[in-house]
């Protein structure tokens, strides 16, 4: 099963225009107001004359390998300084993809954030749901590969940090030993939290409905088994950041035509941890799945030693395209 996001997540408003700060002087008209008057956060590329902004921050970062913001500073800030604090609060909270200021997922020293605040929507609900920013798939459990597929139904808290809390199993449609898996891939999950009244607050019993498909098997072909163990001397760390786990693009053409399939990919892990040369060993369904499948493998990085040096060593994975969606 695999759960595709998108890079253009809703959180982060892309601004065509380019940095045009004079003429963005509606903030100076609002110096009054709270952030109690604004919807939640939004990260923006650039400043766009044609929003009315409460409030506009810039915050400073570092960025961990693992897309975890630290080290934050507010370095501007236009509007009441009541939205300083909020503005540093709500990037702290946010897991980022570091290939999105880098381009290449590896640990950023600085990186500027602009955050802008929007007024409430009048006719909008009170409180603004938690949404989803990393969503990772569930395991199909390994001992059972002949169940078939299923779902499972749940529940979690999601609390003001973004994390799920309390997650329970509230039906299972399948064979109960999809229910640990679900359990352990909706606690890892992250979200921008809930908001309300110019904070972010707990969202209570999340509903959660996520997907198991079988592995797909080649059978003659080298594949996931073969890859680097500690039984052959080797330690393999997935350092890949978070944002990049979500999965692979799904062809509109083939999910319009309900195809599924997958692709089993062959790479090598180079010494500084990226993938090269990649190549499908084999698929079944479209050969659009192929070229989404080694996009989606070249941009994951690991941490490959033996014997405490980096090493180098053939790498597998067979990435699968369902058509059912985890719906978080």
């Amino acid at each position: 099963m695999v759960h595709r996001l998108s890079r253009a997540s809703s959180w982060l408003v892309p601004v065509l225009g380019l940095g045009l700060l004079a003429g963005c002087d509606s903030t100076a008209e609002f110096a009054t107001l709270t952030p109690a008057d604004a919807q939640r956060p939004v990260l923006v590329i650039d400043w766009t004359p044609d929003t009315t902004w409460l409030a506009r921050a810039t915050v400073t970062c570092a960025i961990t390998a693992n897309g975890r913001p630290t080290l934050c500073r507010l370095t501007h800030l236009v509007g009441n300084p009541a939205f300083g604090p909020v503005a540093l609060g709500f990037v702290r909270s946010v897991i980022f993809e570091t290939g999105f200021a880098s381009g290449q997922g590896k640990p950023i020293k600085s990186y500027d954030f602009k955050v802008g605040f929007i007024p409430i929507d009048k006719f909008a609900p009170p409180l603004q749901k938690a949404e989803i920013a990393y969503a990772p798939d569930p395991t199909y459990p390994p001992r059972i590969a002949d169940a078939g597929k299923g779902k499972v139904d749940l529940t979690c808290d999601i609390d003001p940090g973004g994390n799920p809390r309390h997650c329970q199993v509230s039906h299972i449609t399948g064979n109960p030993a999809f229910g640990p898996p679900a359990l352990r891939a909706a606690s890892r999950a992250h979200y921008l939290p809930a908001w309300q009244h110019g904070a972010p607050v707990t969202e209570h019993a999340r509903h959660i409905t996520l997907y198991f498909t079988p592995p797909v098997q080649f059978p003659g072909l080298p594949g996931p088994a073969q890859n680097p163990s500690p039984a052959q001397g080797y330690a393999l760390i997935d350092t890949t950041p978070v944002f990049y786990r979500g999965g692979p693009h799904y062809p509109s053409e083939a999910a319009y035509h309900k195809q599924e399939g997958a692709v089993l990919t062959a790479c090598t892990i180079a010494t500084d941890g990226t993938l090269h040369h990649c190549r499908a060993l084999a698929r079944t369904g479209p050969a659009s799945f192929a070229f989404y499948a080694l996009a989606y493998v070249r941009r994951q990085t690991f941490r490959l030693t033996r014997q405490g040096k980096p090493a180098s060593a053939p790498y597998y994975e067979i990435v699968q395209f369902t058509l059912d969606k985890n719906n978080w």
